[in-house]
């Protein structure tokens, strides 16, 4: 790069920060203004395996190519994401942009290349979103999360969102669930029996390890509302041997700790299959739960959550 090339960058560069304070007709810049050379980098896939609106129903488009640059200053966000993040698992990510409405949500990853498009979300300053980890994520990054008012409107600044990965068991079938309220929420999972449909054996709180297959509860969060900030439980059999046949996740509200909304998402990983997400919300204030308890988690005219 030659002298009058780089300088050239840097005032790019300098410029888009002085602009995000002040107007810009309302431009979008073009995801080649970037400076970097996007075939040198990962892609988003290498950190974010998918992504959707909160309530499952818009499933976002994977866009090929360096992210969007924002010079705007609106629509702004804050974002909570808090809990645990865990490899194999999802987040749930409540976006709000105070006086604003938006109805698109881009997702990027600072470092990567592509980024996820979320377009049609009900047009209101507040939605969440859930974003899916593979099992074999980098163990930190931080992604970048920008709002517009319509599919065509310019974004506003990209706010991040620094991800640390809990480091939780994998292997061969792994079951996990995520919710975004200090409540007490509780993943159970059926296995199957001898003849390969679901039985009696099953793993949860109350019976965390199954010593036949060696399936374990490794991650527990918020146990009789003591409060860890986790808000993550993880089901594994790393190290052992997962039967074969169908399986049930039931996900349970134990109690919801004083909380009048909790938004949940369950995330399964069977090996040589397409990861699989299911999302929810509880309203009640939890049934204290054991054995055989909780929401049944079946994909449509299914009588099983997934079969190994």
């Amino acid at each position: 790069m030659n002298l009058t090339r780089a300088i050239v960058l840097f005032l790019a560069a300098s410029m888009s920060v002085t602009c995000a304070g002040g107007s810009t007709g309302g431009v979008e810049y073009p995801a080649n203004e970037q400076s970097f050379d996007a075939g040198a980098l990962p892609s988003i896939t290498d950190f974010i395996s998918d992504a959707k609106s909160g309530d499952g129903t818009i499933h976002a488009q994977l866009i090929s190519g360096a992210p969007p640059i924002s010079r705007n200053p609106a629509p702004a966000l804050t974002i909570a994401a808090g809990g645990f993040t865990i490899a194999g698992g999802s987040k749930i990510a409540g976006l709000n942009a105070g006086s604003s409405t938006f109805s698109r949500v881009l997702l990027k990853v600072n470092g990567a290349t592509d980024y996820y498009e979320l377009t049609g979300l009900p047009g209101a300053s507040y939605n969440t979103i859930v974003f899916t980890i593979p099992q074999n994520a980098r163990p930190s990054f931080t992604a970048g999360v920008a709002v517009s008012a319509g599919s065509t409107d310019p974004i506003g600044p990209y706010v991040p969102i620094g991800v640390s990965l809990t480091p939780v068991g994998l292997g061969d079938v792994q079951v996990s669930l995520a919710w975004d309220a200090p409540s007490d929420i509780d993943l159970h999972l059926v296995l199957p029996d001898g003849t390969g449909v679901p039985g009696t054996s099953e793993i949860y709180y109350g019976a965390t390890v199954d010593t036949a297959s060696q399936g374990k509860l490794d991650l527990d969060s918020n146990a009789a509302c003591n409060i860890d900030g986790k808000n993550n439980e993880n089901i594994t059999f790393q190290g052992g041997t997962p039967p074969r046949g169908q399986y049930i996740v039931r996900v349970d509200n134990w109690n919801a700790c004083g909380q009048t909304r909790i938004n949940y998402v369950v995330t399964v990983n069977v090996k040589g299959q397409a990861t699989q997400t299911f999302v929810g919300v509880f309203t009640d204030p939890g049934d204290r739960g054991s054995s055989g308890s909780g929401v049944p988690i079946l994909p449509p005219a299914s009588t099983s959550t997934f079969t190994y």
